[in-house]
């Protein structure tokens, strides 16, 4: 099985010059194509949304803010300000998820929107998680480490859209979780 890490980078370099043209002042190329990437996959879901006949504004509204959110680590260079800025913007996209599933259970209008959309920010969620992997350290880092490993190996086994979104859900809350956690013990 294709590993998810080097599937996202892979599908990132090939697609639209919506993230290639993004500039990432951190400088840490890995870093910086995880966190493109989400942005692209937000801007996709948004593009969706808007094209929809079925309203999907507040969901659309949530997407914007976590691509504002987003821009905002684009544009940080320093790493200390980097991991609050992440878990701003992940605290965003698994709220983002969880009411677009939330809209889309058991409906019937914009069903396209529904799995295109749940997809990508499914997919923009772990992307950010791959990110806050990439500079964080220590024990958040092992923690974080071990949730992507549960979250990978029950991946695996899913087929189910809804599934592999809960999924994404859960790993984007743990890791945010181990970030509470280090502002907790920081205090």
């Amino acid at each position: 099985m294709v590993d998810l890490q080097v599937f996202m980078l892979a599908a990132l370099i090939a697609s639209d010059r919506t993230a290639k043209n993004l500039q990432c002042a951190y400088g840490e190329s890995i870093f910086c194509t995880y966190v493109k990437y989400g942005y692209k996959l937000n801007k996709e879901a948004v593009d969706l949304m808007r094209s929809s006949e079925s309203s999907f504004r507040e969901e659309k509204e949530r997407v914007l803010r976590t691509n504002q959110a987003i821009m905002k680590v684009l544009r940080e260079e320093d790493k200390e300000k980097l991991l609050e800025l992440l878990r701003i913007a992940l605290e965003l996209e698994t709220s983002a998820l969880f009411h677009l599933r939330v809209r889309c259970t058991g409906s019937k209008s914009g069903k396209a929107v529904c799995i295109k959309g749940i997809e990508d920010l499914y997919q923009a969620t772990y992307s950010l998680v791959l990110a806050i992997m990439r500079i964080a350290e220590g024990e958040p880092l092992e923690a974080i480490r071990k949730a992507d490993e549960k979250f990978r190996e029950e991946y695996r086994n899913q087929s189910n859209l809804f599934n592999e979104s809960a999924l994404a859900y859960d790993l984007g809350r743990e890791t945010l979780r181990t970030l509470e956690t280090i502002e907790t013990k920081l205090e």
